[in-house]
């Protein structure tokens, strides 16, 4: 089993707090590194006994009918270049349903329309399934989402959620496995103190203090592309797959609300993963399967 220290990581790293425990409870789920984003997984026995204790919290659910696929950071593949492709942090997918979790630990990362965008992805996606969604938050109220016949959705809180951990993973001896249920718990269990204050006390650094701005650094891409047609690709740490695919989309409005005849409107962001062929192109396309890139084509964006 190969399991980075939380403190290693978090050194190495800019990722808030929501990510920083996405990973390390995936990586328990799966029993070893964290996978690339989009990759089809099998859950340890110790992950199973997790989300089927969390299925029986959201949906009372006793027992499962098949073994799903886990997925963190599926891509669920936009119908149209206008759309939004839709990335949950972490999809089961049974034979008959499509279980979608998604995870919040910021108040400021709430979005009104990101649970309806998934609900309708997945039934477009998965037709016929029974999807569910439970939503995993810290102290938040919020609406919920408009629901179809075959759609449940339920929330949770993280308190609600955190002796679950102990249920799965805690008997066990391994204590790298003991060092994670340790971290998490302290993250969790401090949603009240900003993440930053957080991490500078337990990693012992101060997060540097530039905030990047991946749409300037891919306007300059864009420029590049768009002068000499060579395709590049954004080094970017995205917090996740759906933060990709909501950077190719908004560079795409800007680009296509560029003046007729701007050289602009003939370069084209995507999402490169290893199904688009060859090879990655930055240091965060490596080590998470997914990049951003820019090409040049003939045809401007209409």
């Amino acid at each position: 089993m190969d399991f980075e220290d939380p403190l290693d990581y978090l050194r190495r790293t800019k990722d808030g707090r929501e990510v920083f425990c996405q990973t390390l409870t995936t990586t328990l789920l799966v029993g070893g590194r964290y996978p690339k984003w989009g990759t089809e997984n099998r859950l340890t026995d110790a992950g199973t006994v997790f989300f089927q204790a969390l299925d029986g919290l959201s949906f009372g659910t006793q027992s499962w009918s098949s073994t799903p696929v886990f997925i963190d950071e599926i891509t669920m593949p936009k119908r149209h270049d206008d759309e939004l492709s839709a990335s949950p942090d972490w999809t089961l997918i049974f034979e008959d349903r499509i279980w979608i979790i998604e995870l919040k630990t910021e108040r400021g990362s709430y979005r009104a329309n990101q649970l309806p965008h998934y609900l309708d992805m997945a039934s477009h996606h998965y037709p016929g399934r029974v999807i569910d969604v439970t939503y995993l938050t810290g102290p938040l109220t919020k609406p919920a989402p408009r629901l179809r016949e075959g759609q449940r959705y339920v929330h949770l809180t993280w308190d609600a959620v955190l002796p679950l951990y102990a249920r799965a993973w805690g008997d066990m001896p391994d204590p790298r496995i003991r060092r994670y249920l340790e971290v998490l718990e302290q993250a969790l269990g401090a949603l009240s103190t900003p993440w930053n204050d957080w991490r500078t006390q337990f990693a012992d650094t101060t997060p540097a203090p530039t905030t990047p701005d991946p749409m300037a650094d891919a306007l300059q891409l864009v420029d590049a592309t768009a002068s000499d047609h060579q395709q590049r690709a954004l080094e970017y740490a995205a917090q996740g797959a759906q933060d990709l695919h909501d950077l190719r989309l908004e560079i795409r409005g800007l680009l296509r609300a560029e003046p007729e005849g701007s050289l602009r409107r003939h370069v084209q962001p995507w999402v490169w993963t290893p199904r688009s062929l060859g090879r990655p192109l930055t240091e965060a396309g490596r080590e998470h399967g997914m990049e951003l890139r820019v090409s040049f084509y003939r045809n401007p964006i209409n």
